[in-house]
């Protein structure tokens, strides 16, 4: 499925998850039927023939939420480590019981899956293949969650108490590969989370929520994005905690918004406001009205963008929360550039650089050069404005962030426009127009027109 999900990046995950779904209760069916008993005695003298540890393996893999499996989650599912797994791995492949269609990838065929499932519930208890449940998903939460690294949080994170020892590390992401570890299992970390919520964990499903943030935030897709924020913030309101609601309504919001669904992000952020206790911590409230600037800034309400982004300022320094206080900052920036109030614009920005880069934050440091790279070339310093756009770029390519990356290629475009280099503004709104179109952001149509307007008249 994780190969699908690749082949076909604007398939969602609900849809995935939902062919997956209807998969199973197919199979159940024809299962049922009597042309199956002869592909049923197949497979129970193939498991017979297993060594125990394997057939152990075999069963409770069948457990497992999503449809690939890695050598990591695999080990979660017998609570072993991954040098003692993967042989076992290999026995079932070698025998047809799973495929192995990627290095560390292991599929189940369909019919394979449900017989699993069938002698678990006749070799495990009740209580033996719950925790085999609950050791995947808490595996998929300390995975995901060693992911954190990427970005600089919003906020502290919710503390959640895991009831399962801590997995051999070795079976968990390693740094440098943690984003393209999250892009891989987006999928099962969906699946992880809808089977938390059905097996009546919102806690564990909303904490699965969480932790894929920074997936959504370098790689937005924002369609999946939306389906798994409504998704945890329907699991923090059945787990009863308003705060935990309250920022995945947030995120549903930042959702919506970047996909240039603006009402829905409206309401979504007056949602979080209504549902933030008036009693309890304050800080989701700074990422709502923050939204609804973000909201207003896009559809050209600059005076409200203004007002947004300033009682954001004031909430943030109420709050004594510096890293927000330059992210308001930044925001103030933008508004008073497209204000042509370029000099205060200057000045926000910088202020804003500074404080995110005495916060250790330099992915937001380079977002705020790239605002400021905008706003000197209005003022004329085209020079440094190309060098803070064009470190920008190089900074967010390391991180890949394509849509950030993306944003400072429009600005290297736009100062090669000003400074006259038609040519050069042409080629560099040429490369972003089909990011900003294969994300979905609103951003490709003034690239579009900008485009347009440097192409040479056809003579």
């Amino acid at each position: 499925m994780a190969a699908r999900l690749a082949a076909k990046p604007r398939s969602s995950l609900e849809r995935m998850a939902t062919d997956l779904g209807t998969g199973k209760k197919r199979l159940a069916v024809l299962s049922a039927r009597n042309e199956e008993d002869s592909v049923q005695a197949t497979f129970d003298l193939a498991y017979q023939a297993l060594p125990p540890e394997a057939a152990r393996l075999y069963r409770l893999l069948g457990l497992h939420p999503g449809a690939e499996i890695s050598a990591g989650a695999a080990a979660a599912a017998i609570n072993e480590t991954v040098g003692k797994t993967q042989p076992l791995l290999e026995e079932l492949v070698e025998v047809s019981m799973l495929t192995a269609p990627e290095d560390d990838r292991y599929v189940f065929h369909d019919l394979h899956r449900l017989h699993a499932v069938e002698k678990a519930e006749l070799h495990d208890s009740g209580d033996e293949r719950e925790a085999a449940q609950l050791r995947i998903l808490e595996w998929y939460l300390r995975a995901a969650r060693s992911t954190a690294h990427l970005v600089t949080l919003d906020e502290d994170p919710i503390g959640y108490e895991f009831t399962q020892r801590k997995p051999d590390t070795a079976s968990l992401p390693e740094a440098e590969h943690a984003l393209d570890w999250l892009e891989r299992e987006r999928t099962n970390l969906y699946s992880a989370m809808q089977a938390a919520a059905q097996l009546g964990l919102p806690e564990l499903a909303w904490q699965l929520a969480d932790a894929m943030w920074p997936l959504f935030l370098l790689h937005k897709h924002y369609r999946d994005f939306l389906t798994v924020s409504q998704l945890g913030a329907k699991c923090a309101q059945e787990w009863g905690n308003a705060y935990a609601e309250t920022l995945m309504l947030n995120r549903c919001g930042a959702a919506c918004r970047g996909a240039g669904r603006f009402d829905e992000a409206v309401e979504y952020y007056g949602a979080a406001l209504r549902t933030l206790p008036a009693e309890g911590d304050q800080l989701a409230a700074i990422r709502s009205v923050e939204g609804l600037g973000l909201v207003a800034l896009a559809q050209g309400r600059l005076d409200d963008a203004l007002r947004e982004f300033g009682e954001d300022l004031r909430r943030s320094r109420e709050l004594g929360r510096q890293h927000d206080v330059a992210l308001a900052m930044v925001n103030l920036g933008v508004t008073l550039t497209r204000k042509d109030r370029v000099g205060e614009a200057i000045e926000n920005l910088e202020e804003a650089r500074r404080i995110l880069a005495d916060e250790g934050d330099g992915y937001n440091v380079a977002r705020a050069r790239i605002d400021l790279a905008r706003a000197l070339a209005l003022s004329g310093n085209v020079a440094e404005a190309r060098d803070h756009a064009t470190e920008a770029k190089t900074i967010m390519h390391g991180r890949g962030s394509a849509f950030e990356e993306a944003r400072a290629m429009q600005v290297l475009a736009e100062v090669a426009d000003l400074a006259g280099e038609a040519a050069e503004a042409q080629r560099r709104y040429t490369e972003v127009l089909p990011i900003f179109t294969e994300l979905g952001r609103p951003e490709a149509k003034e690239v579009k027109e900008r485009l347009r307007a440097t192409e040479t008249p056809s003579s």
